[in-house]
């Protein structure tokens, strides 16, 4: 889409909130909501993200449009269904299937994920269940009731950040910990890729290149863990 507008500005809305306006326009969603932060912090970044865009209009490049176009455009009807949808990561999350072979890769996961199920027990008394089998697990009813209870605790913005790094992280457990602010972007990143940044550093990818579809995905990933960290921060 080639970019149709001069001036990028936000403006508050008298039932709060900050709108973003395009020549005095106000954006809209896919789902023509208007597109609308939080606060002004949020409203900031959002504006400085399509005042950077160039001619060609590149909306993968704009996460905080994104992460805010999806609150907004989430109903109380619709955020039920999600959290549904992303309760089922539980029971299949990336931090709980292990693997023995190689024993590097093994290491590295022990490395990388048992302090983070060390928080689940220490800071909310929770123990999650890990297997080095390919049969499916289940966490216990009570694992279950806790993350229940604490996604229904979330507002929107958090509730969305949630919704949007567990789906590309495959973990629940490393979104939730990410929206309670105990990990940082690095941590979570690291965290959803254990592998595949062994394996760059074994084949020295730095030197001999990446997979260029793992390069786009992760750069992707990062530009959205930095963009939601910000939001949290701002929230």
């Amino acid at each position: 889409m080639k970019r149709f507008y001069q001036v990028v500005t936000s403006c508050a809305h008298a039932d709060g909130g900050y709108e973003i306006h395009l020549d005095g326009q106000p954006v809209k969603t896919s789902k023509k909501n208007i597109l609308r932060a939080p606060n002004k912090a949020v409203a900031d970044h959002v504006v400085q993200e399509w005042a950077d865009q160039p001619e060609e209009i590149r909306p993968d490049e704009m996460p905080f449009t994104q992460f805010l176009s999806t609150c907004c455009d989430t109903s109380a009807e619709e955020r039920a269904d999600i959290t549904a949808q992303v309760m089922r990561y539980l029971d299949t999350d990336l931090l709980c299937y292990r693997t023995t072979n190689p024993e590097d890769i093994a290491r590295k996961q022990c490395d990388a994920w048992d302090p983070l199920l060390d928080i689940y027990l220490k800071r909310y008394d929770q123990n999650i269940n890990t297997t080095t089998s390919i049969a499916a697990i289940k966490q216990e009813d009570t694992v279950h009731a806790f993350m229940q209870t604490e996604i229904a605790k979330l507002d929107d913005v958090r509730f969305t950040v949630l919704q949007v790094l567990t789906s590309l992280s495959g973990s629940l457990l490393l979104a939730f910990l990410f929206v309670q602010k105990e990990i940082d972007p690095d941590t979570l990143f690291h965290a959803a890729y254990v592998e595949e940044i062994h394996k760059d550093t074994l084949y020295d990818a730095e030197k001999y290149g990446k997979d260029p579809h793992l390069e786009k995905k992760q750069t992707a990933m990062q530009r959205e863990l930095q963009a939601a960290s910000k939001i949290l921060l701002s929230s």
